[in-house]
């Protein structure tokens, strides 16, 4: 019995051994939202702190709310992109046909303010600086274009 523990022993040691000997692969696999990619409340930081803005941001589409498309980010913050005027704008719908839910795109951004219940908050304003504040409200930006973004590798 005792040489079976002793046996039993030595291969957990030896396999133990070997587990760690082995060299570290590559890195995981992060997707196509990274970590380092700007998030929006760093965004939201930087207004805060009066900083430049960033000239674009790496976010998931999500779908259509009103007269904007809404983006989100890792954190699974949103934003809104001003696409249409209104919704007799039938032109504007050919900007956004081809973006799929999920899918991370390159959005050049111009700021516009923070929206509340459909009401766009400029900077500048009382209002914009309460819900900058407060943390409430979304950033809502004006849709320019949306670039997807491709692996810079082969996923096999």
């Amino acid at each position: 019995m005792s040489a079976r523990i002793t046996i039993l022993a030595l291969l957990c040691l030896v396999a133990s051994g070997t587990a760690q000997a082995q060299p570290a692969g590559p890195a995981p696999y992060e997707g196509l939202l990274r970590e380092s990619d700007m998030r929006l409340f760093q965004f939201r930081d930087a207004l805060k702190e009066q900083k430049p803005l960033t000239d674009f941001l790496y976010l998931r589409y999500s779908g259509r709310e009103w007269n904007h498309v809404v983006f989100y980010d890792l954190d699974g913050k949103e934003a809104l992109f001003r696409y249409r005027t209104d919704r007799f704008d039938d032109l504007a719908e050919r900007k956004i046909r081809d973006l799929l839910p999920g899918q991370v795109y390159r959005l050049p951004v111009k700021f516009v303010g923070l929206i509340e219940r459909r009401i766009v908050y400029p900077p500048g304003t009382p209002d914009f600086q309460r819900l900058l504040d407060s943390d409430a409200g979304r950033p809502a930006f004006e849709f320019l274009s949306a670039e997807p973004r491709q692996p810079d590798f082969i996923i096999y």
